[in-house]
This record gives structure tokens, C-alpha cells and sequence, in this order.
């Protein structure tokens, strides 16, 4: 009768969880956050209260082998249906769902130690008082025990590709719950007179639990979904919040080709730099902007993939020729910029003098490529962002219709 209730029970737990992930495409993930979240407290009270018996000496909670791996074996699901970032999104549902309350219960169970409440009736303690420790320890195991199911999941996919994929979430699940089991009660129960039997009927019942979860998904997956493939280490980068972040951050503020800062940077950097000489009329900073000349021959003449190389090769020149605390960015085609704080005309010049020397040449193009540059200082030339940049490129654009490959100063003087 027992075994016929924990069937129906597995039965229940999964419509839901199943349902919930099936309205994503309307609810986005708020439908499974709401169901596991939910869950996990319940689990939590559960698994201090109830247990039957199958079996000589053998009992099965519900909470651990029926709530708390569904739980698990949903965020499995989210990840080979999705990907790691929705898995994500389930682990931190689920560690949330037991952190909230357990934080909550404890402070209600203060409350009432202190100041006697009317009671309009009678509360199970298991619902406010479940210990310190063992929400500690049960915290920090949950949190693992997620990341050590998408990790295990995974590496039983690489390594065993052929296998159904319900193989993969039933020993995935089975040897993370094993795992939970034996560490849970390692810390809290080893010194008691039944931890043997706790040990194996956890076992037991989570095993099971994660045997039919698995199976279950598994099916459902093999006939609807075929699930990513990703790293060990891209896996846990995503699932700590770690995924990519110094990648993202240079991929927002750096040119791909050429590895310099782009121009959303440089607006930035220089809108900084205006706020910040703002009512400091002794500061100063100067721009150095850079255009190649007669860039258009190498792609028409070379080819596309050279001209790369030598855009490559300018932005070499420019790291080269700048000072430590100057600004290299490309702000698009040919076209490159040196931001100098706390510099004046003459530092400028003396890095656009080291710009100067670059020049490419080959046996078909016409002209040697070479580099005409326009420099702007603050605050003489502009006092504002645009003002500062147009004074730059109205002596870029003389220098180049008196002749190219030189640069030009302050009142359009050229050097």
C-alpha cells in the first residue's frame, strides 16, 4: 500500500514539475521557480516527520526520496532541455525555497521563545524549529549536491555519449542523492544508535527516488529534446555566476580585431575625465587621432584579410608608441585614437613622433601606407567631448590635403 501511495505521490510531484516547465514558453521560468521553491520547505518539514515502512527495518521518507529528487532531477531536466543558464536559475530556486524559510522559521521560533503567543491552533515545531546546524549543513549540502548533479550529468555525457540519456540523470541523480545521504547524516546522526538504519533506508529510498526521476526525464527527453554539450569548467563558471565575465567585460569595451578599446569606451573615458576637470582649470589631458593613409588600396589590391593584418600591425605601433596611463583605442576602419590624461601638446606630439615612423609598403600597391594624425589638448582647443574630438579631426583632415603622412598641431601646424 505504502509502495502504491509513493507511486502516486512520484506521479503527482511530476506533473508538476513537468507542467510548470512546460508553460515556460508563457511564464518564462517564474511557473518553476514558484513550484520548487515551494517544494523544498515542504521537503524540509517532511523529512523530519514522516516515515514508512516497506520493508524489515527498511522506511522511505517522501521528502527526501520523492520531493528532493524531483527538485534535483528538474534542474537536470533544465539543463540537458536548455542549457546551464536555466539550470541555473532552478539551482538558485531551489537553494532560495530552503534558505528563505529556514532563516524565517528560525526568527519565528525566537519570536515565540520569547514573547508567548496566542495560538489559534497548534503548528507542528518542525515547521519553525529544525535546528541550527542542521539547516546550516543542509544549505550548504543542497547547494553542492546541484552543482555535483549538473557536473556528474555532464561528465557521464562526455565520456559515455552512446548511453541512453536516461542512464546519464538516473546515475547522475542516484549518486548525488548517495552522496547527500551519506554526508547529511555523517554530520549530524554518526553518533547515534541508528544511524545505520538511517543510512540505509536514505539510501535506499533516494536511489530509488533518482532511478525513477531519471528514467522518467530521460524518456521524455530522448523523444523531445537533444541536450548541449559544454565543459566541466564552463559549467561551473556559469553555475556560480562566473560565466564569462572578464570575457563580456572586454567584449563590451575592446575592438575584436585589434584587442584596443572601441569608441563606447573612449566616450566614456573622456566623459570621466571632463567630469573630473570640471572646476580644475590647471588639469589638462590631450587626444591623439590617427587615420591611415590610403588604407583602401590594400583591401582593393590585397585583399580584405591583409588589410586586417595591417590594422593589426598599426595597433602594434600604437601600444608600442604610448606611455603607461595613455589610452589606445580603434574607433573604427583605419581610423585609431590615443587619449593622454594629464598630458599636455608636447607629450602628445612626442607619442605622435613614434606613430610616425609606421609605414607598410608592397612591390603593388602605389602608395606606402602611412599614417596622418591631428592632436587636440584640453581645455584649449574644447571644453566638451565633441569639441575636443572635432578639433582633432578638422587637423587630421588638413594634414591630409597637404600632402598625408604627418601631423598637425595646434593651428593647423604641422610637424
Amino acid at each position: 500500500m505504502n509502495l502504491a501511495f509513493f507511486g502516486l505521490e512520484f506521479c503527482l510531484v511530476s506533473a508538476l514539475l513537468l507542467g510548470a516547465y512546460r508553460l515556460k514558453s508563457r511564464l518564462g521560468m517564474s511557473a518553476v521557480v514558484a513550484v520548487v521553491a515551494a517544494m523544498q520547505p515542504f521537503q524540509a518539514v517532511l523529512a523530519a516527520s514522516y516515515f514508512w515502512p516497506v520493508g524489515d527495518g527498511l522506511y522511505i521518507n517522501p521528502a527526501s526520496s520523492i520531493l528532493f529528487a524531483g527538485n534535483l532531477s528538474i534542474l537536470l531536466y533544465a539543463f540537458a532541455r536548455d542549457g546551464v543558464i536555466q539550470a541555473r536559475t532552478v539551482l538558485y530556486a531551489v537553494l532560495l525555497g530552503n534558505l528563505v524559510p529556514s532563516a524565517l522559521g528560525a526568527l519565528l521560533s525566537w519570536h515565540a521563545s520569547v514573547v508567548e503567543p496566542m495560538k489559534l491552533m497548534e503548528l507542528p515545531p518542525q515547521l519553525f524549529e529544525r535546528g541550527l546546524i542542521a539547516s546550516i549543513v543542509g544549505i550548504i549540502l543542497l547547494y553542492f549536491d546541484q552543482i555535483l548533479a549538473v557536473l556528474s550529468f555532464n561528465w557521464l555525457r562526455r565520456k559515455l555519449p552512446t548511453v541512453p540519456i536516461a542512464v546519464h540523470l538516473s546515475v547522475a541523480l542516484s549518486a548525488t542523492l548517495a552522496f547527500d545521504t551519506i554526508a547529511f547524516l555523517s554530520i549530524l546522526f554518526w553518533d547515534s544508535p541508528n544511524y545505520e538504519q538511517f543510512l540505509v533506508s536514505g539510501l535506499v529510498s533516494k536511489t530509488l527516488g533518482g532511478l525513477a526521476f531519471g528514467i522518467a526525464w530521460g524518456a521524455y527527453l530522448q523523444n523531445h529534446h537533444a541536450p548541449e554539450n559544454s565543459s566541466s569548467r564552463q559549467l561551473l563558471d556559469v553555475l556560480l555566476f562566473q560565466e564569462n565575465l572578464s570575457e563580456l567585460r572586454e567584449a563590451a569595451t575592446t575592438d575584436p580585431m585589434t584587442g584596443l578599446l572601441n569608441r563606447r569606451t573612449y566616450n566614456l573615458m573622456v566623459g570621466k575625465l571632463l567630469q573630473r576637470q570640471a572646476g580644475a582649470s590647471s588639469d589638462r589631458f590631450s587626444i591623439v587621432l590617427i587615420d591611415a593613409d590610403r588604407f583602401k588600396q590594400i583591401n582593393d589590391t590585397l585583399g580584405h584579410a591583409e588589410g586586417d593584418r595591417v590594422l593589426e600591425q598599426i595597433a602594434a605601433t600604437v601600444r608600442q608608441a604610448i606611455r603607461e596611463g595613455d589610452h589606445a583605442f580603434r574607433l573604427g576602419g583605419d581610423e585609431f585614437l590615443v587619449l593622454l590624461p594629464d598630458s599636455g601638446l608636447e607629450q602628445a606630439q612626442d607619442v605622435a613622433r613614434r606613430l610616425s615612423r609606421f609605414e607598410f609598403d608592397h612591390p603593388d600597391l602605389d602608395h606606402p601606407v602611412t599614417l596622418t594624425i591631428g592632436i587636440s589638448a584640453y581645455p584649449d582647443d574644447g571644453v566638451t567631448r565633441d569639441e575636443l574630438f572635432d578639433a582633432a579631426d578638422r587637423r587630421l583632415y588638413d594634414g591630409k590635403t597637404s600632402g598625408r603622412n604627418r601631423i598637425v598641431t595646434g593651428k593647423n601646424k604641422a610637424i
